[in-house]
């Protein structure tokens, strides 16, 4: 099977691409370009045909259609995939389209849901001349592009490295029960079933009324036992798609490692921010309460300064009051006597220094006096002042170290927000409640399944030992003997038919494993030896038969290896499609997978239809590993910006993006440095 053409409308930022390779049918096509330019999209625009399997909104419609759309008009995403079936000629088209409409401000509604199309050609017919019914269309897909294998056919390879991480066996089994159709030999088993209890009522009339008792405890436990097989079946249905919308909600936070801690970490900073801002606000209301309250004094400050410049003055020129009462001292003067005890003498020296004291209080107390007055007014401002700018102060230093801590949480945030600003935080929220849900679910499905294989091995005795008994009971009459046997024949062939499904899935195993060796060994250094356990893990021995551990290139390699491998095995022959092929690999690996990877591909291609498909960015496709592909003559194409919608449309050309050429290796190699 081959893809010979593809053509993408408004889907994304692929508003009208045309992928043709009609006329060169290449082995190898590259679809190259920088990253945002829609290699992702075009992978997913595969996916949508294919499997209805839809991007988030904002990746699905164009934002180009939808901005040149007018309010009530219409626009449909169209994808459409020519493929070439088989070398005898046989072609089919898929196309799939959903209809939206534009209400008005750049708001759109769906318009009814996505309408499957497929056409189909056989070999001798000359055009499609067969358009299946949706229901036959839905059918032709899962035949040629089983679901479950979904996986094998479109590949992320930043997660081949984490390939068998994912459930393979589950995967593999799903598909192997929908491709051979298992559940027709599932009506066949109950079938026979009906038949051998018809043969058993028989049998019990022939016999007795003991036989007939055993025959009913005999259906009932059969009953029993039918009911839990019906109900392990369900269950274990039930688990794969648990698990399979487990792995999809898995790739909404594939390489998102750390958002959800990130997404933690902005809550509690946004938290922080509101304490930080309500605290500050407090701060600074106290600190205007205190500025308020002392507002007059604070006026009065700078006044006061020349206060105390004329108080200093004045005591230095001793003309403020004395520090005693005047009065007091005429009255020593008049006694003739001192306080000592001393006697002082009219107009004696000690007489005569008390009265000039007298004489300079009279001169000083005009002016002294009012000063000195205000000199205590103003120390007891100052003492004011001093106690509240304290508190003033205190205020301050909080609103400062407030505004300093709510800062740096502004700035934690902006970091955040700017680590995430290109994911949607709704989306990786919603799917990691959603995963821990499903765990929760899965976990009691397992369980459960567990229970009821074990209540299956005790019914499952019962019913051996009741048909033991049966068996003898109905031994020596004739009749009886030739219907026992026809029953028996009857229940062989259901449990034949029942485990049709676990003998193809052990046969597809151990077939695997011989061709995941022969491919394996194309690219693994150095002798090995493979091993695929039942749950379809590959353990990889050396020469000792010790587990190796394999490097991230060689798990990339071997999940190539094991997808060619069971396409091989199964007959399915779709094409391999890979977004970013060397995952994130350094410069060094990648160069040393692009060598393995052309020595893989070249064993695949020879003499066999085969097709791959890779879309690699520019520090994927180099100069160097293009040297490397040469060889394969890949078909070149690369999805590049358009100059008058940069940033909502991307167009297709043909052979190196003419942009690379302007950056680092590229632009060497232009101009003829880099051969």
């Amino acid at each position: 099977m081959r893809i010979e053409r593809i053509r993408v409308e408004n889907f994304g930022v692929l508003h009208n691409i045309d992928l043709d390779l009609a006329a060169s049918n290449p082995n190898i096509v590259f679809v190259n370009g920088f990253n945002g330019r829609g290699k992702t999209t075009f992978l997913d625009s595969i996916k949508w045909a294919f499997y209805a399997e839809e991007p988030r909104q904002s990746k699905f419609l164009s934002n180009y259609a939808l901005k040149n759309t007018p309010d009530q008009g219409t626009i449909v995403v169209r994808v459409v995939v020519s493929l070439i079936m088989d070398s005898n000629g046989a072609i089919a088209t898929v196309e799939r389209e959903q209809t939206f409409q534009r209400i008005q401000d750049g708001v759109s509604r769906r318009v009814g849901a996505s309408v499957l199309t497929v056409q189909t050609r056989n070999a001798t017919a000359g055009s499609l001349t067969e358009t299946l019914s949706e229901i036959d269309a839905e059918k032709w897909l899962n035949h040629y592009f089983a679901k479950k294998l979904m996986n094998f056919f479109l590949f992320n390879g930043e997660s081949m490295a984490k390939f068998f991480d994912s459930k393979v066996k589950d995967n593999i089994e799903g598909a192997v029960r929908q491709i051979a159709r298992v559940d027709r030999f599932e009506d066949m088993a109950n079938g026979l079933d009906t038949i051998a209890q018809a043969h058993n009522k028989k049998i019990a009339r022939l016999v007795g009324a003991r036989t007939e008792r055993i025959a009913l405890d005999l259906e009932d436990a059969r009953s029993v036992l039918r009911k839990l097989h019906d109900s392990a079946v369900s269950d274990s249905k039930t688990l794969s798609e648990l698990r399979e919308q487990r792995e999809k909600k898995s790739a909404i936070l594939e390489g998102k490692e750390g958002i959800e801690a990130s997404v933690v970490e902005l809550k509690e900073v946004e938290k922080s921010i509101g304490v930080f801002q309500e605290n500050l606000a407090g701060a600074q209301e106290l600190f205007q309460n205190e500025i308020m309250s002392y507002g007059v004094l604070g006026i009065l400050a700078p006044a006061m300064n020349e206060l105390f410049v004329q108080i200093e003055n004045a005591k230095k020129e001793d003309r403020l009051p004395p520090p005693w009462d005047p009065e007091r001292i005429r009255a020593l003067l008049a006694n003739e006597t001192c306080i000592c005890g001393a006697h002082l003498t009219p107009n004696g020296e000690a007489a005569s220094q008390l009265t000039k004291l007298i004489e300079r209080y009279q001169v000083s107390s005009t002016v002294g006096k009012q000063l000195s007055e205000l000199g205590s007014k103003a120390n007891e401002v100052k003492s004011a002042l001093t106690g509240g700018w304290k508190i003033v102060n205190l205020h301050n230093s909080s609103i400062v170290e407030n505004q300093r801590q709510l800062n740096i949480s502004v700035n934690r945030r902006t970091e955040l927000l700017d680590s995430i600003s290109d994911i949607d935080l709704t989306e990786v929220g919603s799917a990691a409640s959603e995963i821990k849900r499903l765990d929760r679910e899965i976990e009691r499905l397992v369980g459960s399944i567990s229970a009821t294989e074990v209540k299956g091995r005790l019914v499952q005795g019962q019913v051996d030992q009741l048909q033991r008994d049966f068996d003898k009971a109905s031994e020596g009459n004739k009749a009886a003997e030739k219907l026992r046997i026809e029953a028996k024949f009857a229940r062989e062939v259901a449990a034949a038919a029942r485990s049709i499904h676990v003998e193809a899935i052990k046969r597809v195993r151990e077939r695997i494993q011989d061709s995941f060796n022969a491919k394996f060994g194309t690219v693994k250094e150095g002798s090995f030896q493979s091993e695929i356990t039942d749950d379809f893990e590959i353990v990889i021995k050396n020469e000792y038969g010790q587990v190796t551990e394999l490097s991230e290139g060689e798990k990339m390699m071997q999940a190539y290896a094991f997808s060619m491998a069971l396409r091989e095995v199964i007959n399915l022959s779709f094409p391999l499609i890979v977004d970013t092929p060397f995952g994130r690999l350094d410069g060094k690996n990648r160069q040393d997978l692009a060598r393995k990877i052309v020595t893989f591909l070249k064993a695949q291609t020879a003499g066999r239809e085969f097709q791959a498909m890779f879309m690699m960015h520019d520090l994927e496709y180099t100069p160097y590993t293009k040297r490397y592909f040469s060889e394969l003559q890949p078909f070149e194409a690369f999805l590049g910006s358009d100059p008058e919608n940069p940033t909502v449309r991307s167009r297709m050309g043909f052979g190196i993006d003419p942009d690379w050429t302007q950056v680092e290796a590229w632009k060497d190699w232009s101009e003829g440095k880099i051969k």
